[in-house]
């Protein structure tokens, strides 16, 4: 149970990255977004005594690029989005003893096509509704086996130009691992030197804006994925993977339409499962450590 939900909080992360800028309280549509993420190798928290657990090590990066079209189809009340996602999970085991199991798939992709319709009602009221079908796997054998979709609906309230909140659902379906319903709720607001972003329970965030060329802020998120195991020679045929990171934030805004950003700080939670169809093969709870992100974001 709990496996799922963490993974549906990623997706619900992903939808956030290509919602409608009425609902985030943006004035700019993020238009592509480039982000690399870096992990200090670390060792498993609790391994298995007697087997190469005690000594393996992981040091995962994560690449995710993304790029959304928004398309106005009534100014100032009817927004279409769609846009494109593409992730690389890299592993980067050490100390892996094939010869005790022979499971060490670390390499792994995620293609999505993702569509949002934002519509503001007369008065104080937004919906948004989006969908998301994807495929997530090693590639090595590319299916529709691999495939998984994302449908849901947020509802927001404004409260004023500058503070709204929200609640929705968000259902995924999987071909090859857990489908989920999961209630969300949301709270935004801004003004000049100050913003707060909070989508329960995926991501909270909040930033100060005081300065003309560079915003600080502190990002709380959950990401990862469930990706179809497609190796030959492998017992498993999924692979479940989270992260949670807490840390500082860095936004520096380069030009008018772009920004760098960086991220930093503590993975609080990190968590590696392999699964041969609905039972658990190995479940590994790496140590805390440290992450650094870098990425680069086009706005218009």
């Amino acid at each position: 149970m709990i496996r799922g939900i963490v993974f549906y909080l990623c997706v619900f992360v992903i939808f956030l990255s290509f919602s409608c800028p009425v609902f985030a309280g943006e004035e700019k549509i993020e238009v592509l977004k480039l982000e690399a993420y870096y992990l200090k190798s670390a060792k498993v928290d609790d391994p298995k005594t007697g087997t190469f657990e005690e000594n393996l090590e992981a040091r995962p990066s994560l690449v995710d690029l993304r790029f959304s079209y928004p398309h106005i189809v009534n100014e100032g009340t009817t927004y279409l989005i769609q846009g494109f996602s593409f992730q690389n999970l890299n592993l980067n085991y050490r100390n892996w003893d094939r010869s005790q199991d022979t499971d060490n798939a670390d390499e792994f992709y995620a293609f999505n096509y993702e569509i949002a319709l934002y519509h503001k009602y007369s008065g104080q009221w937004a919906q948004t509704i989006f969908i998301h079908p994807g495929l997530a796997s090693d590639f090595e054998d590319a299916s529709v086996k691999d495939m998984h979709i994302a449908a849901g609906a947020l509802f927001d309230c404004r409260i004023n130009d500058n503070t709204a909140y929200g609640l929705g659902a968000v259902y995924m379906y999987n071909s090859f691992g857990d489908s989920y319903f999961l209630p969300l709720v949301s709270f935004s607001s801004k003004n000049k030197t100050f913003s707060a972003q909070c989508i329960l329970p995926a991501k909270a965030q909040a930033w100060y804006l005081g300065w003309k060329r560079m915003d600080a802020g502190i990002i709380a998120k959950f990401s990862g994925n469930q990706y179809r195991v497609n190796q030959a020679g492998m017992s498993s045929n999924r692979l479940n993977y989270y992260l949670f990171t807490l840390g500082p934030a860095l936004r520096w805004h380069w030009s008018k339409n772009v920004d760098l950003n960086f991220e930093a700080g503590s993975a609080l939670f990190h968590r590696i499962q392999l699964y041969k169809d609905e039972t658990k093969i190995r479940a590994m709870d790496l140590k805390n450590n440290w992450f650094f992100m870098a990425g680069l974001a086009l706005n218009f």
